[in-house]
């Protein structure tokens, strides 16, 4: 099979598969899920309709560069550690033995060395451009090269620098500069097109203002989002190939869970306790976020590399079209600078535990699940400093658990259950030590 037979029939699959959830909403509609999921299975099959026609046509496909890359007119992929939770979660057996059969190391984070064993699987369709992020999350940087060495294709690697301050912006601003004219230079005819990049800009705010309406029902109690809606809430909307529909599906979303809040629909009776989630989900084991609403634990947040800027109204997370934190009005290149820069998983340790304990804080959580993804030497290395930071600041337990963010191997949900329940127990008495949020 050639890489365009590939690419295509990998295609087809995902548009049946979103074609099959979406008849299946409208057969049999359930009044207790959300009926906005609808509008966004309908997006993301059409975004895959748009790769396919793009394929067709011989529009380059690239992975990474945002909307930047997009304004260019190069067709996304949907690959990396991305396409791994989406394709390898169910048959997660495959992928593995053949990781560990070409070397990759036991004990590495799944979700990058699974994305790796897709591309050279085959059955990740190819790209013909990779842009990389250096940052805290190392293996995912190397992940999006190897890709690119497998594909015989450019790379083009993005240092996000260190601290946000006006030089550091400048500096990886010009790097978003020089990403253009090489990929101009690589491909010729594809051009910035400005005009849509500050488009993207735009709905990126607004869809920023959408979260914070959510933010702010995440403060009620009981919490009227569950703990899987909280899991997998939709990121930022900054180079989505719809923007315009992706935003009229988070306001849709934000007033049905306002709707759903009102009328009690899935609220649990009685808040025992609120927990914030951080770092890694169960994928493998969603029903473990029913049991914890059936105990009367709720999650109003999960904290992860862009959360806390992208969903919170954290003072230092100033948002896009912002004109306040430096004193005037950005650049596009700097709006995107100022964007990867602001991830907690960049920068100084520092950063993801202030994310974290402010999160915690703000919306008055009695314990934080730190899930240590295996393999995550950031994470893991910051674990007792977190603790000890919580206890300090908040008088609040850390639960820190290691686990695998994609592979079940060893892995016991009674074990499990036994081991969150006992620390919502202790969540539940410590309750009285909590120091006060305001």
């Amino acid at each position: 099979m050639t890489s365009k037979e590939s690419y295509t029939k990998h295609l087809e699959e995902e548009i049946v598969k979103y074609d099959t959830r979406i008849k299946k909403i409208k057969d049999n509609p359930d009044p207790y899920r959300m009926r906005s999921n609808l509008m966004l299975y309908e997006i993301e099959r059409d975004q895959r309709i748009y790769q396919l026609e793009s394929a067709k046509a011989g529009k380059p496909v690239a992975s990474g560069g945002g909307a930047i890359l997009r304004a260019m007119g190069f067709a996304p992929y949907s690959g990396g550690a991305g396409a791994a939770d989406r394709l390898a979660t169910g048959n997660w057996r495959k992928y593995w033995d053949m990781a560990l059969a070409n070397g990759f190391p036991e004990l590495g984070c799944d979700r990058t060395i699974l994305g790796i064993t897709l591309v050279s699987s085959g059955d990740i369709p190819p790209v013909d451009f990779v842009v990389a992020f250096n940052g805290a999350c190392q293996p995912l940087m190397h992940s999006e090269m190897a890709t690119a060495r497998h594909f015989k294709v450019p790379v083009f690697v993005i240092d996000r620098g260190f601290d946000l301050n006006e030089e550091n912006l400048k500096y990886v601003a010009e790097q978003f500069g020089e990403l253009v004219e090489f990929a101009e230079s690589k491909f010729p005819g594809m051009k910035l097109d400005m005009a849509r990049l500050e488009e993207s800009l735009y709905y990126a705010r607004e869809g920023e203002k959408v979260y914070h309406d959510i933010y702010e029902l995440r403060k009620r109690k009981p919490c009227p989002i569950n703990p899987r809606d909280a899991q997998y809430e939709r990121g930022p909307i900054w180079g989505a190939t719809y923007p315009d529909r992706m935003l009229k599906y988070l306001q849709t979303y934000r007033d049905e869970l306002y709707e759903r809040a009102e009328k009690g629909i899935g609220r649990m009776k009685e808040e025992r306790v609120r927990v914030l989630w951080t770092c890694v989900g169960l994928n493998y084991d969603v029903e473990i976020y029913k049991g914890m609403s059936d105990q009367g634990v709720s999650m109003p947040f999960y904290q992860y590399g862009i959360a806390a800027r992208t969903f919170t109204v954290a003072p230092w997370h100033t948002g896009y079209l912002d004109e306040t934190e430096f004193g005037r009005k950005l650049t596009p290149f700097e709006e995107e600078a100022k964007f990867v820069m602001q991830n907690s998983w960049n920068g100084r340790g520092e950063r993801w535990i202030k994310d974290v304990l402010w999160v915690a804080k703000d919306l008055e959580c009695d314990g934080i699940v730190h899930m240590l993804q295996t393999g995550c030497r950031q994470v893991i290395g910051l674990s007792k400093l977190l603790a000890d930071a919580s206890e300090k600041e908040l008088g609040v337990p850390v639960l820190n658990v290691e686990c695998r963010g994609i592979i079940p191997e060893g892995y016991s949900t009674d074990e499990w259950r036994q081991k969150l329940s006992g620390f919502f127990d202790l969540c539940e008495m410590r309750k009285p030590l909590r120091k006060v949020s305001k």
